[in-house]
């Protein structure tokens, strides 16, 4: 008997199409036991739910332990062991916390402390580490798999019993999205507050730009939070007394019931550790982490009286006050930063010395390919295995570089000059720029990344197709990939990945390309200052004008250009571009 449609699961979800297919083999009375990233266990795409259920209903699903990061080679995707028998169904889970069972052998890479796993997952009592939950359990999680989503709140010592959820103090607001380009001042991410005595925005320093399709307008007193990355970030807007703009994308606006809760208390609240324990269970993704509404929505605060809340407030605040105190002078430290910057170089300088760094990669490349060859190098030779580049293929990648410099360097004078646009196909124009680019001994530039589901639309499947300029996008990718180098990528002994995702917004018709690196975070408040001209990023940053340059590329394309806050998450920097689609 087969359980799952596999022609089906073929076609649109490649997780639920390698489960379905071992399921369908499993005989009376065998175990299956493999491995599978986070997000099919958090999924609540109607393929993988459907598949969840069916596993509940007609196999034994014994257990699912989370496993630690970086075990892996080139990637530090979280992992899961589980096991599933085809016996009678228990209605019963083991979940086990294995995330932290590991050895390090470097600062990037771990290795599973198989004794201590072994161990939780024989244990039979539940503890902080492992707990047996039911089959009712994971239908009120929304068929949530993952075992910290049940295990963070088992182990918290916070009782939150007497705690609301949050859905019963605000209300969301439905986003109108705007179709047509508008200019105005728009609010992301980095421009939310992370404070809970600073949680409102200077609009002064908003800067007036032509706006992308799908922004949305703010209404007037509401709470913003933010649905990507590892901190909610709330940011209250009174009455703003202008047309303020957001990303519905990366945003969530919401109405608050100020009869029941305190604006100020709601903030601190949001900010504290019981409640960042709750969003950890939640918040899901490989590269930067997400929240959905109903989840957030779900987070249990304490709501005592208005008058409560209003002592504990003053309470906190003067605590919070008098720890500042002791933190003065990082100011100062940042204004002698700023007079030690020298010159700054010009843009087209700056993009002339990638392109050179471009041939000299391909040159070291084919010298040591040579060396290693007897001093021999034959046109079809395959330099890249894994990728199939031959040593022809690399000779034009060098002259591509070499014709680039030189057309550049023709046009010193053009700052702002740029490329003509054409219709291209961004898939084939990203892998380019990774075979062209920039190669290093500490780091590695991972295959692109496609989720090739979401470019699914009514059975039709959308091309990543864009009206840009070919040459500008290269430069945009230089200089990101050239900044995780330079800023991130410091430690000689460490293994970096940089590492490109493509995904389709079908709701502005967008394609959205997420650029991150796990090296070291940008400086603090760097975020906020990021692509302003000659402003660089801290002692390890060059002269200011990459960042620059690629907000002026932006607006030429009229694509919308951030820079997400996701500095405790395992790929700590990253910046998103959204470009619309262009059907040929």
């Amino acid at each position: 008997m087969k359980y799952v449609n596999s022609n089906y699961l073929i076609k649109n979800n490649a997780n639920a199409y390698i489960i379905g297919e071992m399921l369908t083999k499993l005989r009376d009375g065998g175990k299956m036991i493999f491995l599978m990233p986070n997000g099919f266990l958090t999924s609540s795409l109607g393929q993988e739910v459907k598949l969840k259920k069916m596993i509940l209903k007609d196999f034994n699903l014994e257990s699912i332990t989370s496993l630690p990061g970086n075990i892996v080679s080139n990637t530090n995707i979280s992992l899961n062991l589980i096991v599933i028998s085809k016996n009678k169904p228990t209605g019963k889970v083991k979940m086990v916390d294995g995330s932290e069972c590991f050895i390090r052998k470097s600062s990037s890479q771990n290795i599973i402390d198989v004794e201590v796993v072994s161990h939780l997952i024989k244990s039979v009592d539940s503890n902080e580490k492992v707990l047996t939950i039911s089959e009712e359990d994971i239908k009120l999680n929304d068929f949530s798999l993952l075992p910290q989503r049940y295990l963070v709140e088992s182990s918290s010592k916070i009782d939150l019993s007497n705690a609301k959820p949050l859905g019963d103090v605000i209300m969301y607001i439905k986003p109108i999205r705007y179709q047509k380009s508008e200019f105005g001042k728009k609010i992301g991410i980095k421009d939310l507050q992370d404070s809970p005595d600073q949680y409102t925005i200077d609009y002064s320093q908003l800067t007036q730009e032509e706006l992308p399709k799908g922004v949305a307008r703010l209404n007037r007193n509401s709470l913003l939070v933010a649905s990507k990355g590892l901190k909610l970030k709330p940011t209250y807007i009174g009455n703003v007394g202008m047309d303020i703009y957001y990303t519905p994308q990366n945003i969530f606006e919401f109405n608050v019931e100020s009869d029941n809760v305190n604006i100020d208390y709601l903030i601190a609240e949001l900010h504290k550790d019981y409640v960042q324990k709750q969003l950890a269970k939640f918040t899901v993704g490989a590269g930067i982490p997400s929240i959905t509404r109903k989840q957030l929505l779900s987070i249990r605060i304490f709501l005592p009286s208005i008058d409560e809340q209003l002592q504990i407030v003053e309470k906190e605040k003067t605590e919070r006050f008098q720890q500042k105190l002791k933190e003065l002078g990082f100011e100062r430290e940042i204004a002698q930063i700023r007079k030690e910057q020298k010159e700054d170089l010009s843009s087209k300088k700056h993009n002339i010395m990638q392109h050179i760094n471009n041939v000299k990669s391909s040159a070291d490349v084919l010298i040591g390919f040579m060396e290693k060859n007897g001093g021999q190098l034959r046109a079809n030779d395959i330099i890249n295995q894994r990728r199939g580049v031959t040593v022809e293929q690399r000779f034009r990648r060098l002259v591509d570089s070499l014709e680039d410099s030189i057309y550049y360097i023709n046009n010193l004078t053009n700052e702002v000059r740029f490329g003509e646009k054409k219709i291209v196909n961004l898939k084939k124009l990203i892998d380019s720029c990774i075979e062209k680019g920039i190669q290093g001994k500490n780091y590695e530039v991972l295959p692109l990344e496609v989720d090739e589901t979401s470019f699914i639309e009514s059975s039709n499947t959308i091309e990543p197709i864009a009206f840009i300029s070919p040459d500008d996008f290269e430069e945009v990718y230089n200089n990101l990939l050239e900044n995780a180098v330079r800023h991130g990528f410091l430690k000689d002994n460490n293994l970096y990945s940089f590492r490109i995702e493509m995904s389709y917004d079908s709701d502005v018709k967008q394609i959205v390309i997420l650029f991150s690196n796990n090296g070291e975070p940008l400086p603090k408040g760097m975020a906020d200052r990021y692509g302003i001209k000659g402003e660089k990023a801290g002692k390890t940053g060059n002269k200011g004008y990459g960042a620059w340059k690629i907000k002026q590329i932006a607006n030429y394309w009229e694509a919308g250009f951030e820079v997400l806050d996701s500095s405790e998450s395992t790929n700590k920097v990253a910046f998103e571009l959204r470009l619309n689609v262009e059907q040929e």
